[in-house]
């Protein structure tokens, strides 16, 4: 026999508490724990470990239901359902910016409580699905040999993984707001041909580059480093330009910088 959803409810009303509880034991819930405020809840939840919050929107304290339930999720990864009377534009609002939460309006009947729990809980369970696909494609473009970079639409890089980071000297995964051209100048071996903007060249053709032989990408006045690699665009939903992704591998010895005198050779 499949376990009750556990349910955790706060509410500074406790005559509404109270007939909540009723109301969610009839729809063969648990409540495990009720709380007044959001400071206490936040305080407090661990001891219950709730499957899903009941949350008024309008409680005491210093952190109003929204901000309670953000906090809520960014530390617990526990769902809400807001129950209020508040339904005016500003407030639904700030409810959708809660992941996966849902709203009913006060006063509201046992079958919209029992279809907003079931839907709060349906889209946590499709955002941590989400989000495990999307941490273990991170772990594996982490572990990838060579650099992956992607970009927006405006060359912005969004994401780097370590190759990529050790190549063009980024320090964070999403680029730190870099531009593209602030970090990879790519020219021919003798440094005399400064070759186009993967990113601009990518943009204007609209098809994938691959970079001509003996190309080197410039760290800095006195250290370059022969590299191959690709360009191509990434489209959003619609066809349209949404950006680049560009594929890097250092040639030669790959974990170590060439280093040449001004006019030389290397």
């Amino acid at each position: 026999m499949a376990q009750p959803v556990k349910i955790s409810v706060v509410e500074d009303d406790p005559i509404f508490a109270r007939i909540l509880k009723v109301r969610l034991t009839g729809l063969g819930y648990e409540v495990v724990s009720q709380f007044a405020s959001g400071e206490e809840a936040i305080r407090c939840l661990p001891d219950a470990w709730p499957h899903l919050m009941i949350m008024d929107i309008l409680i005491e304290g210093g952190l109003d239901g929204v901000e309670t339930s953000r906090e809520i999720m960014d530390r617990f990864r526990i769902p809400t359902v807001f129950v209020s009377g508040a339904t005016d534009e500003r407030t639904i609002d700030r409810v959708k910016t809660v992941p996966g939460a849902e709203f009913v309006s006060k006063p509201f009947s046992d079958d919209d409580l029992r279809i907003a729990i079931r839907l709060a809980l349906a889209k946590y369970r499709f955002v941590h699905q989400l989000r495990s696909q999307e941490a273990r494609l991170r772990e594996v473009l982490e572990q990838f040999p060579g650099g992956i970079v992607a970009t927006d639409a405006q060359g912005i890089i969004t994401f780097a993984n370590a190759g990529a980071r050790a190549l063009l000297g980024i320090d964070c995964p999403d680029g730190a707001s870099i531009h593209l051209r602030e970090v990879l100048r790519l020219t021919d071996a003798t440094g005399a041909q400064v070759l186009e903007d993967p990113f601009e060249k990518v943009q204007r053709d609209g098809r994938a580059w691959w970079f001509p032989p003996n190309t080197v990408h410039n760290i800095d006045d006195h250290v370059k480093r022969p590299i191959s690699g690709n360009a191509g665009p990434l489209l959003d939903e619609d066809g349209r330009p949404a950006g680049m992704v560009l594929t890097l591998f250092p040639l030669g010895h790959e974990q170590r910088f060439l280093r040449f005198r001004p006019g030389g050779t290397f």
